[in-house]
């Protein structure tokens, strides 16, 4: 099926929009934006060189808080913004 368990966040490119992936990242101090009663989130996932803005619909899991390390799944949409749907 092509799965790879995960990416880190240095090697997901942009030239693959609309691919299915896991993604590995630190959820940024500074960009943690949760909306339990909207039931979404937005924050950015750094790596070591990059980082991706990550939008993200669904229950709010507690260990997404400021500098915890992550795997998102989804895919990037044409925007470059990574659309998590776990």
């Amino acid at each position: 099926s092509g799965w790879v368990y995960y990416v880190e966040v240095d090697q997901l490119s942009q030239a693959y929009p609309g691919t299915h992936v896991r993604v590995h990242g630190t959820v940024s101090p500074d960009s943690l934006d949760l909306r339990p009663e909207d039931l979404s989130a937005a924050f950015t996932l750094v790596g070591l060189t990059q980082s991706v803005p990550v939008r993200y619909r669904g229950p709010i899991p507690p260990m997404l808080t400021p500098g915890s390390q992550v795997v998102a799944q989804g895919a990037l949409d044409d925007q470059g913004v990574f659309i998590a749907d776990t």
